[in-house]
């Protein structure tokens, strides 16, 4: 059986930016109410669209917006989602890290097309694994534990062989924590987890196996401890 594996969480975990999500910038262009906003949402995390045009045409055929209209703000949001993303600070050190001491590690994101091919140029050869489960090509996206399973699957490792690392409660380190994989909950945004935080700290919600305030924290040797 293979060994142990380390998966991370991508947006806002290893990379950051732009200050919107793809569906609140096209609803605020388009004016799509918030009902609409949630829907696209999850579309575009759920769905393989991958070209502007394939886009457009949803945004046509779903949301009423006209062509000419549709057409321009695909190419906007693509445009947004291509240079606006960056490396959180420490990210690709980490990935270094556990590539050159040997810690194999994958990725399990809700991320659509634009922002996977940002990752991938932003990260290079670290963005490289064997287990890559993203949302968009598996149809579903997290708290769902069955992307967690597919990862599982895809690493071929119990839970307990495996370690989440992500910045969000809900969709990273719950379902984690439920499936018995171990977790790494890094406080990028704790304003946005103020609830969750508080609620750890209370004992009403499970405790992470580790917090940590960045992934600049995270070292090598966490994961050497973990795994033992």
């Amino acid at each position: 059986m293979p060994g142990p594996i380390v998966l991370f969480d991508i947006g806002a975990t290893l990379i950051e930016g732009p200050t919107q999500t793809p569906a609140r910038f096209l609803a605020a262009r388009l004016g799509l109410d918030e009902t609409n906003r949630k829907r696209l949402d999850r579309q575009l995390l759920t769905s393989e669209i991958d070209s502007p045009s394939r886009l457009a045409a949803l945004l046509t055929a779903e949301y009423g917006v006209a062509g000419t209209e549709a057409t321009a703000a695909a190419a906007a949001v693509w445009a947004t989602q291509e240079t606006g993303p960056a490396p959180i600070p420490g990210a690709r050190e980490v990935l270094g890290a556990l590539r050159a001491g040997g810690v194999r590690y994958g990725f399990v994101s809700n991320i659509w097309h634009p922002y996977a091919c940002s990752f991938a140029r932003l990260f290079g050869e670290l963005a490289a694994s064997e287990v890559a489960i993203f949302s968009y090509r598996a149809g579903i996206a997290k708290p769902d534990p069955a992307l967690y399973r597919h990862a599982l699957a895809a690493a071929g490792c119990r839970p307990e062989d495996a370690t989440m690392v992500g910045d969000t409660y809900e969709n990273d380190i719950a379902p984690a924590i439920a499936l018995g994989l171990r977790t790494v909950w890094l406080l990028h945004r704790p304003d946005k987890e103020r609830a969750e935080l508080e609620g750890v700290e209370r004992g009403t919600l499970p405790r992470p196996d580790l917090m940590l305030p960045s992934i600049a924290d995270l070292t090598l040797a966490h994961f050497t401890a973990t795994h033992r």
